[in-house]
């Protein structure tokens, strides 16, 4: 089986619990660094698809880059897949993914459902 991938962000705090839960659980995994090494259109869009979510629940609603440019703004799914590959910041991570399944691990151990 491939091995699950987390998307993280060692600069964010509930990234670095849900790396701390998977090792202390003895998950095997691979981490993809998003913010360094960016995520493509597509990808993102298979992300969403695994998660079961509109496009819009993917983007973390409170960072200055969104409440300044976009919260006013209507804008379909192609737009939101768009901004998210300029903006990978407004992401909501962490992303747990399996071969099936993801899931926005907030709290870590929401991991479990999918695991």
């Amino acid at each position: 089986m491939k091995k699950p991938l987390l998307l993280h962000n060692p600069r964010c705090r509930k990234s670095r619990e849900a790396i701390e839960f998977l090792n202390s659980n003895k998950i095997d995994f691979k981490t993809l660094l998003y913010m360094k090494d960016g995520l493509d259109k597509y990808t993102i869009e298979k992300i969403i698809q695994k998660l079961k979510i509109n496009p819009l629940e993917l983007i973390r609603t409170q960072e200055k880059i969104w409440k300044e440019n976009y919260r006013s703004r209507t804008l379909n799914q192609d737009d939101v897949l768009n901004i998210l590959v300029e903006y990978p910041n407004l992401i909501k991570r962490p992303i747990f993914i399996t071969k099936t399944e993801a899931i926005i691990a907030i709290p870590a151990d929401e991991i479990l459902k999918i695991y």
